[in-house]
């Protein structure tokens, strides 16, 4: 309920004003995806039809694509309890993060996208992109808290190369140190109740921050939101996890052979 209330507000602008093309556009970006990229079952399933052919490296102006296309479809879709759009977004994120692309680097690589062709049909609101950010810097944090090692990042480039790595910033310490001290704690419980087999539904922002008689509704909105994207960037790693030797990591140049030189297709 706390999401669909962030949606509205978040998205009170697109509610009211014509969205066409939204939908076909990002349906038609994740269809183009890699699938690689998508490795959980159910996400796999939605954006990889059967015969695809081998996907190219993934990119950042790839990733940037999938991060703008699935934004605004996974707010609305979140506010009516369906994730699936969400888990793209989240997935787009990791890949981003896996390519080593500092968190400031991939925002400027969707707000250049966004100008080139907004999915939402119009450029976002403040409040829009801040949320966007805000999502993927919980995506961020959660894959440093699990330990999931970057590259050095850069600027990404149409390669695939996540920079040389001399002074370059790692992805996993990109996150905007403010939003890092906010939210940091908060990805923490939620990774240490997820681990003790809390489900979504178990966990209570007052439980995992303590409870706040100032907090008003939109902010207990914005952390019951930020309490789901976290519960599903685990969720979308626990499945790949699960998923064991029947999945590959999207090919990065440099990392080692390609798929088809030994390496399983998914």
């Amino acid at each position: 309920m706390a999401a669909g209330l962030l949606a509205q507000a978040a998205l009170s602008a697109a509610l009211s004003s014509p969205l066409s093309g939204c939908w076909s556009r990002c349906d038609a970006v994740t269809r183009l995806a890699s699938p690689t990229l998508f490795r959980t079952p159910s996400v796999r399933l939605a954006v990889a039809a059967e015969g695809t052919p081998p996907p190219a490296p993934l990119t950042l102006s790839k990733v940037a694509e999938l991060v703008e296309a699935t934004f605004v479809r996974a707010c609305m879709d979140a506010a009516r309890g369906d994730v699936t759009t969400l888990k793209l977004f989240i997935a787009s994120a990791v890949g981003g993060y896996r390519l080593g692309v500092p968190l400031p680097a991939l925002g400027s690589a969707v707000a250049a996208c966004e100008a080139e062709h907004s999915t939402a049909g119009r450029p976002l609101l403040p409040e829009e992109a801040e949320l966007r950010t805000l999502w993927l810097s919980l995506v961020y944090l959660t894959l440093e808290a699990e330990g999931e090692a970057a590259p050095p990042g850069g600027d990404g480039g149409d390669g695939g190369d996540g920079g040389d790595g001399g002074e370059a910033l790692l992805a996993a310490t990109s996150v905007d140190a403010s939003a890092r001290d906010e939210y940091s704690p908060l990805v923490e419980e939620v990774r240490r109740k997820v681990g003790g087999g809390a489900a979504l539904g178990d966990l209570s922002v007052d439980d995992l921050v303590g409870a706040d008689p100032q907090r008003t509704p939109l902010r207990a909105a914005v952390l019951a939101n930020c309490v789901r994207v976290a519960f599903l960037t685990l969720g979308v790693l626990g499945d790949e996890r699960a998923a064991g030797a029947t999945t590959a990591r999207p090919y990065i140049p440099g990392t080692g052979p390609k798929r088809g030189d030994g390496q399983p297709a998914w």
